[in-house]
């Protein structure tokens, strides 16, 4: 078998594990946010999960608002 194919089966059974473990994973999520909403508690979970993880931190690279202006080469001060 040329080394070219091995490398090529050797890709394709990677892949194939890694997105086996993704499904595994993300059906393990749901699952265990319906039986939390079966039981009524979702919401206060994903709360109590917002509040100890700041998910939505600002760092150097968030993306910030332009400022406001009505024509180009005008900033905000003199109109």
């Amino acid at each position: 078998m040329p080394l070219a194919t091995k490398l090529a089966d050797l890709g394709h059974k990677s892949l194939v594990l890694v997105l086996a473990g993704a499904t595994v994973g993300i059906s393990t999520v749901v699952n265990r946010r319906l039986a939390l909403k079966k039981e009524g508690r979702l919401q206060e979970e994903l709360q109590r999960f917002g509040k100890e993880s700041d998910i939505h931190a600002h760092t150097a690279t968030t993306p910030t608002p332009l400022p406001n202006v009505g024509q180009p080469g005008r900033t905000g001060d003199d109109q």
